[in-house]
């Protein structure tokens, strides 16, 4: 048995945070400690309930991501970071845009910077399918934040905290999803929907956890790590998962900043992408072209004249096709 992993989940209380802490006790023989912190001492009370029979000692400190001093406390002898803290809420990027970039960018160089300082071995940044070709305020910080990220071992001078990232699209069973906003309704309220023909990719709570900690495990320094998703309509998934249908609905439009459909991965990024059992693996920005390996994503995202990973060519009906 090897030495035993220390943890810190940045913006732990979230649905993210409580669902890898619930993974991770399941190995009491290979984590050390799990240290979450977060701004909200409601929910870390919370969490102190949800897991105080937890094999494995879990410590909550209250910090922001802005505060880098506070970082440099949290990180002292621990071994990965998770680093998902964000502000996340589209319409509200808008309306504050200085407050989106002061925590999602400056915030993410922070916990970046006392990674490297506290010698972490692995940092892993949770991103986003909206940081692809973004056309909204939250998108283009999460872009800038992964690309500072990435590049995070220049910093570190090369021999240092290894970074990488994960994207993935939307999850289902996460705190203000559209399932739990569906919950929350009275029964004679209709569900607000954007548009049923919008599509979407999608992927349950627990698979997302498993995978993050299965990359972060195996990962490379530079490389993003991609779920391979089931992508739908709005109006397929909630006559699904909701078992409604358009009479019980209010179609309200998209709202500010928001696509019809969703990328993963851009005609750019697929020539530096592999398919790798259950995800997709992008290398970093300069990896050298390789016919080989072009050909054979090819094969998955088969516009040859537009390749790329997005909801619309990724569909429950185009999987079910053979596509």
């Amino acid at each position: 048995m090897g030495n035993k992993i220390e943890y810190l989940i940045t913006g732990g209380t979230g649905s993210l945070g409580k669902q890898l802490v619930r993974e991770l006790i399941k190995s009491p023989d290979d984590v050390k400690g799990i240290r979450i912190y977060s701004r909200d001492e409601l929910k870390q009370h919370d969490m102190r309930i949800e897991f105080a029979d937890s094999p494995i000692p879990i410590a909550y400190i209250i910090g922001d991501i802005r505060d880098y001093q506070r970082l440099t406390e949290a990180l002292k002898k621990v071994d990965r970071v998770i680093h998902t803290a964000a502000l996340k809420q589209v319409p509200t990027a808008e309306n504050n845009p200085l407050e989106f970039i002061q925590t999602n960018v400056y915030g993410t160089e922070n916990v970046m910077r006392a990674s490297i300082h506290c010698n972490v071995d692995r940092a892993i940044f949770i991103s986003t399918d909206k940081s692809v070709e973004p056309i909204n305020l939250y998108g283009a910080t999460k872009m800038c934040a992964e690309k500072l990220w990435l590049r995070g071992g220049v910093y570190s001078g090369g021999h240092g905290t290894k970074f990488a990232a994960i994207r993935y699209g939307n999850v289902i069973g996460s705190r203000g999803s559209i399932l739990d906003m569906a919950k929350q309704l009275h029964s004679n309220e209709k569900i607000p929907i954007t548009d049923p023909l919008m599509t979407r990719f999608w992927i349950p709570l627990p698979e997302v956890a498993k995978f993050i900690l299965k990359s972060i495990h195996n990962m490379i320094s530079g490389n993003i790590y991609i779920p391979k998703m089931l992508s739908c309509t709005l109006k397929l998934f909630m006559e699904v998962a909701t078992l409604t249908t358009e009479e019980d609905w209010e179609i309200v439009g998209l709202r500010s900043g928001e696509k019809f459909h969703e990328m993963l991965i851009n005609q750019e990024e697929v020539q530096r992408t592999i398919s790798h059992y259950d995800g997709y693996i992008v290398w970093p920005i300069g990896t050298p072209p390789s016919r080989d390996r072009y050909n054979q994503v090819l094969t998955i995202f088969s516009d040859r004249r537009n390749p790329k990973y997005t909801t619309d060519h990724h569909t429950i009906k185009g999987l079910l096709n053979g596509k």
